[in-house]
């Protein structure tokens, strides 16, 4: 756990409040911070009730005074500008950008201290995405590509854009395209409509959990076009609506993981760096004037020849 090294001192404890556990307290008094995070400060000795460590079962009585040696990190805030962050715009209007991440940047910071990811780039240069009442760290984000995967993110410039591209996403009226190296043979075209989840022996990785009904099938994964690299196979694939890691674990359910993909079964390539998943076309109505706009992201540093169209 993240946490800022300070003492808070929240005073002493009401007679109406006498009974109450120590978190359920802390968030009556300090309610910006969650019950979880209340948890983890204590289970960290960093929670005095008396001027004592306190216990994870402490209960309290009326008069106890209670200190903070820490507080965590906030829940929600606001991404610290970083203009020396490279940043490749790909499309402006007034309601909406599209930026080209690369590979290896995440898409926003998960501590208020991590200043290197998109969201930073993008506050250096368009302050309005502190506008967002909620999410603020993710500056407006709707797509949010995993660390690993380049390509295009799509980011709204008001509340009203966002809700509104959030509503032609959650319609799967978003088109994606993406360019993946994998591993073996794979044949196109094919749908790949498996449901997935978390799997709860290893949450970093997504797992099937069956197939979608025909309602559903804006939620697969469609190979439409491959080219044959030996060993490997270059694939060009289409989603409507993402999800966590949907062409990693798609590809890698179907026997044919992304090349470097350890996480999902493929052989590690200790003189590779990462995995190869670029999302080079996107495709949609305007989220408030209905045009249609369709966005190009270059691939050039994979060092693969290009194919198709």
């Amino acid at each position: 756990m993240s946490v800022q090294e300070q003492t808070v001192r929240l005073g002493r404890v009401a007679e109406a409040e006498q009974g109450n556990r120590l978190d359920r307290w802390l968030v009556l008094q300090k309610p910006e911070y969650s019950r979880m995070q209340y948890k983890e400060l204590i289970e960290a000795g960093k929670v005095w009730v008396n001027g004592k460590v306190a216990k994870k079962s402490c209960v309290l009585t009326q008069g106890d005074t209670v200190e903070l040696k820490a507080l965590p990190e906030p829940r929600d805030f606001l991404p610290a500008p970083n203009a020396a962050l490279k940043l490749e715009l790909l499309y402006e209007d007034k309601d909406l950008l599209a930026v080209n991440k690369v590979a290896g940047m995440p898409c926003f910071p998960l501590r208020q201290d991590q200043n290197t990811t998109l969201a930073n780039a993008l506050m250096a240069r368009f302050s309005e995405l502190g506008c967002f009442k909620k999410n603020k760290r993710e500056a407006g984000l709707l797509n949010r590509l995993d660390v690993g995967t380049s390509g295009i993110v799509l980011v709204a410039r008001n509340e009203a854009s966002l809700a509104k591209l959030k509503e032609l996403q959650k319609q799967g009226a978003i088109e994606k395209y993406y360019l993946a190296l994998c591993e073996g043979e794979v044949k196109a075209p094919q749908q790949i409509a498996l449901r997935l989840k978390t799997n709860p022996k290893n949450k970093s990785k997504m797992m099937v959990c069956g197939e979608f009904e025909p309602k559903d099938q804006k939620r697969s994964t469609s190979i439409y076009d491959v080219q044959s690299l030996g060993q490997n196979s270059l694939v060009k694939l289409r989603i409507h609506r993402g999800q966590r890691h949907q062409i990693r674990a798609h590809m890698a359910a179907i026997g044919h993981p992304l090349v470097n993909d350890p996480l999902y079964g493929a052989q590690a390539k200790p003189s590779m760096k990462g995995y190869r998943l670029h999302c080079e076309k996107v495709i949609f109505s305007s989220a408030l004037s209905e045009k249609k706009i369709e966005i190009h992201a270059t691939l050039s540093n994979w060092r693969i020849a290009k194919f198709g169209k």
